[in-house]
């Protein structure tokens, strides 16, 4: 685990160690780490909804046929499994899970 070091206003101190407490975290690093992770997680959304308008405004639909499903699963069995690691990186030893663990 890497360390971050910050530097706050007292008060944005005192507050982030309230919401830990209240939150239930054990310190306040766990607290900032799941801010930054809710923050990853908005960002994939978006970039999600991003592709998703993409697709709408790409024009009329076509219904899938048998050969194109076959060439979107042969697609999906070639791709590596993956998730962020914290590092940024790729990891590609598990598949992507709810919580993060280094220990693959």
């Amino acid at each position: 685990m890497e360390t971050l070091n910050i530097a706050i206003p007292e008060s944005l101190k005192v507050f982030a160690l309230e919401q830990a407490f209240k939150a239930g975290f054990g310190d306040v690093s766990q607290y900032i780490g799941e801010l930054i992770r809710a923050d990853q997680r908005q960002a994939a959304e978006a970039v999600l909804e991003a592709e998703i308008i993409k697709g709408l405004r790409s024009g009329e639909s076509t219904p899938m046929m048998d050969e194109d499903w076959r060439e979107l699963h042969a697609r999906i069995k070639r791709a590596p499994l993956s998730r962020p690691s914290g590092d940024g990186k790729v990891d590609t030893c598990q598949p992507p899970r709810s919580t993060y663990r280094k220990d693959c």
